[in-house]
């Protein structure tokens, strides 16, 4: 998927970081793997492409998933778990 060049502002980077935990924690999803960061570059590109309300957002990345975790509807040659563990959606308030 191409997307253009984007500056996320704070408030669209708190929205991300709500709607990606949110899903993390729908699905049993440590906040600081590498399965949410994966989530994480989805919900950025979604955004980047215009998708920019947080409702309609949650719901895309909710169907998304849906896809990922049915077998029948998984691209060949995917996976769900990622190597890598990368902590992307702590904030400050968050003491981490």
């Amino acid at each position: 998927m191409l997307y253009p060049a984007c500056v996320i502002m704070p408030e669209g980077v708190e929205m991300l970081r709500r709607v990606c935990n949110s899903l993390c924690g729908d699905q049993g999803i440590e906040v600081d793997s590498g399965e949410a960061a994966r989530i994480a570059r989805h919900a950025i590109k979604l955004y980047a492409n215009g998708l920019a309300d947080e409702s309609e957002l949650l719901q895309a990345m909710k169907n998304w998933l849906r896809g990922r975790t049915n077998p029948l509807l998984r691209r060949p040659g995917s996976t769900s778990h990622a190597s890598a563990s990368v902590g992307v959606w702590s904030s400050p308030s968050d003491g981490r």
